[in-house]
């Protein structure tokens, strides 16, 4: 991009400015002509975001793909300062496309690998092929390709499938990658997603420098379904917890398709960090949340569309059914029995209205004693509709607008002005004081959209309370940066009788360690598991506070 076209895009968002009502957004964030918002420009394409990453240093990757009016797509990188500018020491002032010699190469999730390389997965296609086969590319912070992962930088993989993608990645503590998605048979025609007559979740692991780990599942794949009287399922969210188990959900139909199962049926499954079934989750390794009949055994709605690991392992699963009900349950980790001590005996069903009439749930974290959830608008204009629900599973009326209970809704582009939202996604940062809500804003002409990121400041942020008492920041953690499986030692004040919860995150909450641990008053010594390079958390609670502190590995 020159400096003429970004000139010209800077006046187009000022001509605008003036039709953008006013938000609650951080105005040190973004540009100002934006409304506080960044939008990217790769040229006239058509450019979709898969996700925003933070890095260490707090600036932001803005990562997916763009299309050309050729229908032809390549992977886009952007990246942003912290306040949100471009860096114009990346590529071409701020963005980067990377093409890697296909016609179609697709990245439909994005995570970072370590500190310093970037994972990027999703589809690649031959321009004479319907078919598409699994794309993983690993770049440095600078976008250059790492020779030393697959076949210059890229992993592709054929699967017995007509047409498969990759909508999730994890990285290990052990630094193998865990990919998942969908892979659809029996396509004739495009696109695929419409016209699967059957479809499977899928999931694969890598070893680090990217060749199949044939010790997972059966030759390193697991392929999977959500109902025996569906045959299309498609992966909705998956995560791992600390000892390595891996939980799933998603939509007994591909991309919400309806499938006449005649009931409406949410399920969860688990398995076993070698991928064989978890036989002491629910049935087997299957969970059903919730399930009753279809009145007249019609089509149906019912899905798995977040999951969400808390520090004591107990997992929150948030979906939809009958079109506009939110269903949220919180299990117990060792057999996923529901937590009475949250909403009904576990269950938290209602109808979701004015929040959304379609909900598409995309983001939640949780901050204290609280859970924020995050769904696209459906009334035309782009934003995102942000709830706030207490841990007991109440939605916090003491959270909202001038005319809203529980919710807030922060229209970024209002309808009318022939763009609309896709794929609004929320991000905690990592000081816990703001979100950043990110996506897509499509038009109605072609290839003019574009990924955009705007950050919202917490006004009243909640402290980390709960069970776990008074957050405190007095924890002294040495050395720091620290090797990966090395030691490290750390001073406590106090003395405590009961073991305290020691537990290490990565910056987006995963779980990489957790056990119990008594220190002692003085100097505690501990072997840090193998980690992945990066920034991470260390903290320790209990009764009486929480100790957390940064941690760099290397």
């Amino acid at each position: 991009m020159n400096r003429l076209a970004l000139l010209f895009i800077f006046f187009l968002g000022w001509l605008n400015a003036g039709r953008l009502t006013a938000q609650v957004l951080d105005s040190t964030f973004g540009y100002s002509f934006l409304n506080h918002l960044t939008l990217t420009y790769f040229g006239q394409r058509a450019d979709f975001l898969a996700d925003a990453l933070l890095l260490p240093d707090g600036k932001i990757l803005m990562v997916g793909t763009s299309p050309e009016a050729n229908r032809s797509a390549v992977l886009a990188i952007a990246r942003l300062q912290p306040n949100g500018r471009y860096d114009f020491s990346f590529g071409q002032w701020g963005h980067l496309l990377l093409p890697l010699g296909r016609f179609a190469d697709s990245c439909l999730s994005a995570t970072l690998y370590g500190s310093d390389q970037i994972l990027m997965g999703g589809f690649t296609r031959e321009a004479a092929s319907s078919r598409e086969k699994l794309l993983l590319v690993r770049t440095n912070m600078h976008g250059q390709l790492d020779t030393t992962f697959g076949t210059q930088g890229q992993v592709i993989i054929d699967l017995p499938s007509h047409t498969e993608w990759i909508s999730h990645i994890i990285v290990l503590p052990n630094a193998k990658i865990l990919i998942g998605g969908t892979a659809a048979y029996g396509v004739q025609w495009f696109p695929h997603w419409l016209l699967a007559d059957s479809s499977r979740i899928f999931l694969g692991r890598l070893m680090p420098d990217g060749q199949v780990d044939s010790s997972f599942g059966q030759a390193g794949f697991i392929y999977t379904g959500l109902s025996e009287k569906c045959a299309v399922s498609s992966l909705g969210d998956m995560v791992v917890d600390s000892q390595g188990r891996i939980t799933l959900g998603g939509y007994p139909g591909l991309f919400k398709v309806q499938c006449n199962e005649g009931e409406y049926t949410t399920r969860i499954l688990r398995y076993l960090p070698d991928g064989q079934p978890d036989a002491s989750f629910g049935n087997q390794g299957m969970r059903v949340i919730f399930s009753k009949p279809s009145l007249f055994n019609e089509y149906y709605e019912a899905s798995v569309q977040l999951l969400h690991l808390d520090a004591d392992g107990r997992l929150l699963v948030i979906g939809q059914q009958d079109l506009d009900r939110l269903l949220m349950a919180r299990l117990w980790a060792e057999d996923g029995r529901l937590d009475s001590s949250f909403a009904n005996k576990g269950i938290y069903f209602a109808r979701t209205k004015p929040l959304s009439r379609i909900p598409n749930w995309k983001g939640v974290f949780r901050l204290g004693d609280h859970y924020y959830l995050s769904s696209e608008t459906d009334d035309g204009s782009l934003g995102a509709y942000v709830a706030r629900f207490r841990l007991n599973g109440v939605l916090d009326s003491a959270f909202g607008g001038p005319h809203t209970t529980g919710y807030f809704m922060y229209v970024l582009f209002p309808k009318g002005n022939g763009f609309g939202s896709r794929s609004v996604k929320m991000h905690l940062s990592s000081d816990s004081t703001a979100f950043y809500l990110y996506g897509t804003r499509t038009s109605n002409e072609h290839y003019l959209n574009d990924m955009f990121i705007g950050r919202v400041r917490l006004t009243n942020p909640t402290v980390p309370i709960q069970e776990k008492g008074a957050l405190r920041e007095d924890l002294l953690l040495y050395p720091n940066p620290a090797p990966s499986g090395g030691k490290v030692f750390f001073t406590m004040r106090q003395s405590y009788v009961e073991p305290l919860l020691l537990q290490i995150t990565d910056m987006q909450g995963r779980i990489l360690h957790t056990q119990s641990y008594t220190p002692i008053v003085g100097v505690n010594e501990f072997t840090l598991p193998p980690l992945p390079p990066g920034t991470h958390v260390f903290a320790l609670s209990g009764a009486q506070g929480r100790y957390v502190h940064k941690l760099l590995v290397h």
